[in-house]
């Protein structure tokens, strides 16, 4: 069925926001490790203040038997999590670390080897987007994914990824404080703030308990 379809396709929430949190680990000194979800007419955009990605992390996305995770403090789906992304989009981006490449799916998923390929990296169009985060989070970002929404599942996913983003995902997450999720065609946002004290953990919606 259609919602069946559409609750596959969300599976990559989870697994995406598990391969953020886990970059942590590298990055100690972040005083709120943060991510922001911004969903555009035609694309989603994840922003990220971990430390960015290495030559291996890039490897690791290309060849889903491989990952640079080698540890138990990883939650995420070693190798294939990040490949998930597909389900929504066909070229996905990223820029992070001096890193502009994309992934041409339509060029190179059949084999089951996807290629990057450098791409330029449009500032101009990102700083719009960061725009719409600054009130809530002036914050520098190292890492940004954009994943342009296949055209069969445009329409639907806009909506379900802003209500499927809630308090319940972070609050298992080991490292991520703070995420934000905002649908600037809805003019919808939510902020969500976990605080962990004494084994306690605590988690605002909109700074609201």
């Amino acid at each position: 069925s259609q919602i069946q379809r559409l609750n596959h396709k969300l599976h990559f929430i989870r697994e995406l926001f598990q391969n953020v949190d886990d970059s942590f680990n590298h990055r100690a000194n972040v005083s709120e490790p943060t991510v922001v979800w911004i969903i555009a007419k035609e694309e989603l955009v994840v922003l990220s203040n971990e430390s960015g990605f290495t030559c291996n992390d890039i490897l690791s996305l290309c060849d889903i038997g491989n990952s640079s995770k080698k540890h138990s403090i990883y939650i995420g789906s070693k190798g294939i999590g990040f490949k998930s992304v597909f389900q929504i989009t066909d070229r996905p981006e990223i820029h992070s670390n001096n890193f502009h490449i994309c992934f041409d799916y339509s060029k190179y998923g059949p084999l089951g080897y996807v290629m990057p390929e450098s791409i330029p990296f449009d500032r101009d169009k990102i700083n719009k987007y960061i725009e719409y985060v600054n009130p809530y989070l002036p914050t520098q970002w190292s890492t940004i994914f954009v994943f342009p929404f296949k055209k069969q599942v445009k329409s639907a996913l806009m909506s379900e990824i802003f209500h499927c983003i809630n308090e319940n995902i972070i609050i298992f997450l080991n490292n991520l404080r703070c995420c934000l999720v905002l649908n600037i065609e809805s003019n919808q946002t939510n902020l969500f703030r976990k605080q962990v004290d004494c084994n306690k953990i605590t988690v605002k919606t909109n700074n609201v308990e």
